[in-house]
């Protein structure tokens, strides 16, 4: 069973999806919204991230949540 949420995968440590946000954010970000819903999980080179794109978890981790 796998641990994270689904998410783009780069066989050289994330740098590929690193240098894509980079060069185009917002397009990044929408690209993975559409492909992988409400949570995804990537890393793009030593960073490990989750994103939220539904208004209900973003609101939950800001305020929610945000001593944890």
């Amino acid at each position: 069973m796998n641990r994270y949420p689904p998410g783009p995968r780069d066989f050289l440590l994330g740098f590929n999806l690193a240098n894509r946000f980079r060069n185009h954010p917002l397009e990044f970000i929408t690209e993975i919204g559409a492909t992988y819903g409400d949570i995804a999980y990537l890393r793009m080179g030593p960073v490990r991230a989750y994103m939220l794109n539904h208004p209900q978890l973003i609101r939950e981790m800001l305020v929610t949540k945000h001593k944890s």
